[in-house]
């Protein structure tokens, strides 16, 4: 699983990799979209073993502590360009051999169309087009993959 809790304008993201390659996620916005996002993880424990659940501690790290408390199995994924790079051609390469089959969630749909590649001397990663829509989804899904 990943998570990406975005800014006040920003949504927060919760995707999750089955193991057999399914590709559901769950975004929100708004002040209690990193209460939500917790809570749906909690909800996800109950009924599912999971493997790792991979967020950025820039705005998750005392959520993500508690959680860990609680028995998930949390992992920082900071998303510096050096991780997201990884992350992001990881994600294309799995896409690319047909490792993952998306759900037909609009939501994941959009963000996915709203993501471009930036280049850097390390390689591309994942970021919002100037005039593209949200993409934390997308963000949540290459930290997901990366943990596979």
């Amino acid at each position: 699983m990943g998570v990406d809790i975005g800014r006040e304008r920003s949504g927060t993201a919760v995707a999750v990799v089955a193991t057999d390659g399914r590709v559901p996620a769950r975004v929100r916005q708004g002040d209690q979209a990193v209460i939500d996002a917790a809570d749906y993880l909690r909800r996800l424990h109950k009924r599912f073993r999971l493997l790792a659940v991979g967020f950025d501690p820039w705005r998750f790290q005392t959520e993500a502590g508690r959680l860990e408390r609680e028995g998930l199995p949390m992992v920082k994924v900071p998303q510096s360009a050096e991780a997201m790079t990884l992350a992001s051609e990881r994600l294309y390469a799995s896409i690319v051999q047909g490792e993952l089959t998306h759900d037909r969630d609009p939501v994941l749909a959009k963000h996915i169309a709203n993501a471009t590649a930036k280049s850097s001397p390390r390689g591309w990663r994942l970021v919002r087009s100037k005039r593209s829509g949200q993409i934390d989804a997308t963000i949540a899904l290459a930290i997901a993959n990366s943990l596979r």
